[in-house]
């Protein structure tokens, strides 16, 4: 079927429509899901008979469900960055987890929202999609708190708690609301309610999910009951499909075939379609459905007119067929030097161009079990000198620069992606078929999950595998160094990195962990030249230099460690935590006015910084040198921080009841550092103490 009993209730939608653009509390809201390794093929409401989805269900019966709606790539960075720009990753340029970000020129959907007056808020559950990769332009809020608890990864409830808290203050503003949800996502962990209910942990993940999905449509609906909810997962998982257990390698449509719906109900009307659609369409539906202008020429449809019982219209453009569908991963070839995937589809065929050509009917195979190529080479040829002549017509944009910061790449390791210094796909020799290596990526994925687990002496020997195997790629020695180094062998996780370094010389990570290895042992000298190296591989990466730094202290190099602090400074100005150090090494090594300076400075460049002000108040209140001090401005800064934050910090008690002191208000001096003392540890209890007496002696403290 084209469409089932499609839109017969369209006449009456389009006739009741409204002018959504004009403004104030008559635009309707916009929601969009983002439902992380999600099959179709594991809901309801694409047959599956465990009751995963009971919300989602309801929500894809309420508008239209796209049976055949593909992602362009199977990871989870790329496939947003698709989603938000309506380009394909070889005119985005991110065609990997943490390789790139969103270059500063790309149009997103989230700008022209803005542009509108509209709220705009992200909530997103995974440090692949921090938001140093480009992502969060247009947001006013962009919430990836993984980051800041040191976390990879948080579960759907405090997700959606998240953006439920946010909503919840907008009052009658209309919002546009991304919610990321990552749970389906290997090492598969649900909640012990969920894991009884079902055989597959996957299963479990993914109704664990459905539940706070109801929630939070819900939600939504109640606070505006106009709203367009977009769903749709970013790709899907291989469960052991084509002997992929996980996701990124491979493109057949276990991974690449996506659960998709649009619903605004009295505009569109409920169904489902077999109409091939992509992410890339869906930001100019939106738009579509909201008679706004589009993003630019891109290879994403506007879908709006065929939601209203109308037909599919061309790309912006002209320049794409409207069912043609691209498809790639580049993982392998980047980061193990292994052979690229591109695919292309349309209504009738869907080709997989590797080392081989594939070829599927996708409207009798959606498992891709029968490959056609051997039997219609001249069909699967035309196709793959069709993508070809697709991809010349791909103008790329200027991607933006990988963050670059280690931890950062620690995160993304722990989520089972590939560390190692990513390169373009090349066109040279022919490369190792993925295909025929695809025991290898599971192994070393399960290796990787064991290791994160703290079980690296599991993970050694299936890594030394790896190893026997594919004994050039670089990843694989440097994630042996990791589990060596959790198994408590230092010697074999030294040289392990080494051998990872060997085989790649710009490998940061690999310098980087050596280096903290050296430290860890003593070996000063020798972990100052690794951390040195992985500066000079990665210029940017901050925490490299600040490694330099640290070891730079330990060898009683205080001038050198200075230099290399203001170098951070310089590259990252908004990161307070660079100057807090620096002033903290200015006052140890003597000079406490220029660090106090240096914080004021970056106070006043970054007048909205908590952890910068609260220092600030601090050294006000407390300097040595009475020319520095100020109880007025103290006393402003530390009630600021305080009303922000919260009473429930000792240091923000501590550093107000100081600031008070310094202004001359004994009293309230007092009741503050004796509400901090309620909750003092033993260890600073004895300071608080010593301070409570200054104060009830009518003095300040300042510090010696």
């Amino acid at each position: 079927m084209l469409r089932c009993a499609l839109m017969l209730a369209v006449a009456a939608s389009v006739a009741g429509c409204r002018d959504s653009s004009g403004s104030g509390t008559d635009r309707p809201d916009v929601l969009i899901v983002t439902l992380d390794t999600t099959r179709a093929d594991h809901l309801g409401c694409y047959g599956y008979p465990q009751p995963t989805s009971p919300n989602l269900d309801r929500v894809f019966a309420g508008g239209l469900r796209f049976d055949r709606a593909w992602t362009p790539v199977p990871l989870t960075l790329p496939a947003h960055a698709s989603l938000l720009t309506a380009l394909l990753p070889p005119e985005h340029g991110i065609h990997d987890n943490g390789g790139a970000g969103l270059g500063s020129g790309v149009p997103v959907l989230t700008e022209e929202f803005r542009r509108r007056e509209y709220a705009t808020g992200a909530f997103v559950s995974a440090s692949v999609l921090d938001a140093v990769f480009g992502l969060a332009r247009g947001f006013d809020v962009y919430d990836d708190d993984t980051t800041s608890r040191r976390r990879t990864q948080r579960r759907a409830g405090e997700t959606v708690d998240a953006a439920l808290a946010w909503l919840a203050a907008l009052g009658p503003r209309p919002a546009f609301t991304w919610v990321h949800l990552y749970d389906p996502h290997a090492d598969y962990d649900p909640p012990a309610e969920f894991r009884a209910r079902f055989a597959q942990p996957y299963d479990a993940e993914i109704a664990y999910m459905d539940e706070h999905v109801g929630r939070l449509v819900a939600a939504v609906r109640a606070r505006r009951p106009d709203v367009i909810v977009v769903v749709l997962a970013d790709h899907g998982e291989g469960l052991g499909d084509h002997g992929e257990d996980g996701h990124g390698t491979l493109i057949h449509a276990s991974t690449m075939r996506i659960p998709m719906a649009i619903a605004w109900p009295g505009h569109v009307a409920a169904g489902a379609t077999d109409e091939p659609v992509q992410v890339v369409d869906v930001a100019p539906t939106i738009l579509g459905l909201l008679d706004w202008p589009g993003l630019g020429s891109s290879p994403g449809r506007d879908l709006s007119a065929f939601l209203r019982g109308g037909a599919v219209q061309p790309a912006r453009g002209g320049a794409v067929q409207p069912a043609l569908i691209y498809g790639e991963s580049e993982y392998a070839a980047r980061n193990f030097g292994w052979a690229a995937f591109h695919s292309i589809g349309e209504r009738e065929r869907r080709l997989l161009r590797g080392v081989e050509l594939e070829l599927y009917d996708p409207r009798t195979d959606l498992e891709e079990r029968k490959d056609l190529a051997a039997a219609l080479p001249e069909e699967a040829a035309a196709l793959s000198a069709g993508l070809d002549s697709w991809l010349a017509t791909f103008v790329p944009h200027e991607v933006g620069l990988a963050p670059g910061d280690p931890r950062l790449a620690e995160r993304m390791n722990a989520l089972g992606y590939a560390s190692s210094s990513p390169k373009p796909p090349s066109n040279g020799a022919p490369r190792v078929d993925p295909k025929t290596r695809i025991g290898t990526v599971n192994a070393y994925t399960r290796a990787l999950v064991l290791t994160q687990a703290g079980r690296g002496a599991e993970a050694v020997p299936l890594l030394e595998q790896v190893i026997r195997e594919e004994p050039d790629a670089a990843a694989f020695h440097f994630q042996l160094g990791l589990a060596q180094q959790s198994a408590g062998r230092p010697a074999e996780a030294e040289s392990a990195f080494r051998a990872a370094i060997a085989r790649d010389p710009g490998f940061g990570l690999a310098h980087h962990h050596l280096g903290a290895l050296l430290e860890r042992t003593g070996r000063l000298e020798d972990a100052l030249a690794a951390f040195r190296a992985a500066v000079a591989t990665e210029p940017r990466a901050w925490s490299h230099r600040e490694r330099v730094a640290r070891v730079l202290v330990r060898s009683d190099r205080r001038d050198e460690a200075l230099q290399e602090m203001r170098e951070l400074i310089r590259l990252a100005p908004d990161r307070s935590a660079y100057r807090i150090d620096t002033y903290r090494l200015l006052r140890e090594s003597g000079r406490s006015a220029e660090g106090a300076q240096l914080v004021l400075d970056g106070l006043a460049a970054n007048p909205t910084d908590h952890d910068l002000a609260l220092l600030a108040a601090w050294i006000l209140a407390t300097d040595r040198d009475a020319r520095v001090r100020s109880g007025t401005r103290a006393v402003e800064l530390a009630e600021r921080v305080v009303a922000a934050r919260g009473r429930g910090d000792t240091d923000r008690l501590d550093t107000l009841a100081a600031a008070y002191a310094e202004a001359g208000r004994f009293d309230d001096a007092l009741r503050t550092i004796d509400e901090a003392l309620q909750s003092a540890t033993a260890e600073l209890a004895p300071e608080f103490r010593a301070r409570r007496a200054l104060y009830a002696a009518g003095r300040a403290f300042h510090e010696p």
